[in-house]
């Protein structure tokens, strides 16, 4: 298969998001000697116009700078808006674009996804240079740095969500991830939170992840209970990714700010210890009868919670109750971290998920890191 073929294969997937990220028109083109070069053209609306790549340029002559932003162009025919973005996959010769015309208005969440997609993309295609012996292979730790750095900027920010404390802690364990911390508002009252954890850190499972946040988001609603949302979720990706080797933890909380009732689900094990502040005691929420029918990945429920004043939920990921030292198979495990939890219940947020990485650490001998650490502490607070 020669390198526009793999290129087009990779491009596909952004088929799948069409109505998630109100795509009308996706075109991938290369700088040539004479210009842009269409490489691959997919119109995934009908019922809409969209512009030619020689339309585009004519209206947006400076439409493959290093920093060309979005626009909003009036189309001839009938004088709507139509907005068009431009991604550029790779930062050296020859240059690369994802150029995307939407069919409405995007979603909040459509730039950040289409950034990550795009960042995998190039990545992708930087390591077609290694596999063609035509590098040293810095470009493509330099390309996957880059990626890292655009996942890294999608972690959310706990802040003002009121009446609880929250704290989160991610270690990679490669350059390149699929796994992701995302948190949002639903409403006035309601806060959800989701972790992915994906096999494989390689450039496959960071597509994975990117699609999963699309999706999330998506289907992501008041309305929408965890285990809903999980299914949906996990039905669309079946679908979109069919033939693609993957296997995902998928975890999911709605905090209501107001009354502290809480909803826990997840596609796979629930990573989630919770800590009674009145009678002082750690509840494994993945030993509960509703988790052991999580973990079998066939069942969609929720485990509802009640959290009053200095009650916490601590969510971790394989990576910490899996980590091991260099030299021995025992691993951290489950009990260890609840004894953590118990231990450290006094503690804010953000000092329990530093104590309990720090332990980590101590455990294996500061060993290297085998999988993504990924640790959220939420404690409701008066």
């Amino acid at each position: 298969m020669d390198r526009n073929a793999i290129r087009k294969r990779l491009a596909a997937g952004i088929d799948q998001l069409a109505e998630t990220l109100a795509l009308g028109c996706v075109e991938f083109a290369y700088e040539g000697d004479g210009g842009l070069v269409s490489l691959d053209r997919r119109e995934l609306v009908t019922e809409r116009e969209f512009l030619s790549l020689e339309a585009l340029r004519e209206k947006v002559p400076y439409l493959s700078s290093p920093d060309a932003p979005s626009h909003s162009i009036a189309l001839p025919a009938s004088g709507a808006e139509l907005q068009c973005s431009v991604y550029r996959l790779r930062e050296k010769s020859p240059h690369w674009f994802m150029i995307v015309q939407h069919a409405s208005a995007p979603p909040p969440h459509a730039d950040a996804v289409l950034r990550c997609f795009a960042g995998t993309l190039g990545a992708a295609d930087e390591s077609l240079d290694v596999a063609e012996g035509g590098t040293d292979g810095k470009r493509y730790k330099e390309a996957l740095n880059s990626m890292r750095s655009i996942q890294a900027s999608l972690f959310p920010r706990f802040d003002d969500v009121e009446k609880m404390d929250l704290a989160a802690v991610y270690l990679p364990a490669d350059a390149l991830s699929g796994n992701f911390i995302d948190g949002f508002p639903l409403d006035a009252e309601n806060y959800q939170f989701v972790v992915c954890d994906v096999y494989e850190s390689e450039t496959q499972s960071s597509f994975i992840g990117t699609m999963v946040r699309a999706l999330v988001r998506s289907y992501s609603s008041p309305r929408v209970v965890p285990s809903a949302l999980l299914e949906k979720v996990t039905g669309k990706l079946g679908s979109i990714a069919g033939g693609v080797s993957y296997k995902i933890f998928l975890n999911v909380v709605q905090l209501n700010q107001k009354n502290g009732k809480a909803r826990v689900s997840s596609y796979g094990r629930v990573n989630t210890f919770f800590h009674v502040a009145k009678n002082k005691k750690v509840y494994d929420l993945g030993k509960s009868t509703i988790g052991a029918a999580l973990a079998s990945q066939t069942a969609f429920k929720d485990i509802p919670l009640q959290m009053e004043t200095g009650d916490i939920l601590l969510y971790y990921s394989r990576g910490v109750s899996d980590a091991t030292p260099e030299d021995a198979p025992t691993a951290y495990g489950e009990q260890r971290l609840g004894k953590d939890l118990a231990s450290h219940a006094a503690l804010s947020s953000r000092e329990i998920v530093h104590e309990t990485i720090d332990s980590v650490f101590e455990f294996t001998g500061y060993a290297p890191v085998k999988q993504d650490l990924i640790l959220i502490a939420m404690r409701r607070t008066p």
